[in-house]
């Protein structure tokens, strides 16, 4: 089986990707955020808005403000290190 590199069609482009350019701008802004923040809070940061498996389980208690259920949402734009 062979799979084609090109189609002889021209592509036609129904929309801009907005949604695409408005998370790749969610993220740089909440990884800029991040550096106005002191480091003993980026450590609060990242418990709170991290994922923690063993919490979504109910093996720990969910000490933090936001419900457990957002937090893989929010995951997604901690950056770590």
């Amino acid at each position: 089986m062979v799979l084609p590199l090109y189609d002889e069609r021209a592509r036609k482009r129904v929309s801009q990707p907005y949604v695409t350019w408005g998370l790749v701008l969610l993220n740089v802004a909440v990884f800029i955020a991040e550096f106005a923040v002191p480091e003993a809070g980026q450590d609060a940061l990242v418990q709170t808005f991290g994922f923690t498996p063993a919490i979504l389980r109910g093996d720990v208690a969910n000490t933090h403000a936001i419900p457990i259920l957002l937090t893989p949402f929010t995951d997604m734009f901690v950056h770590l290190g």
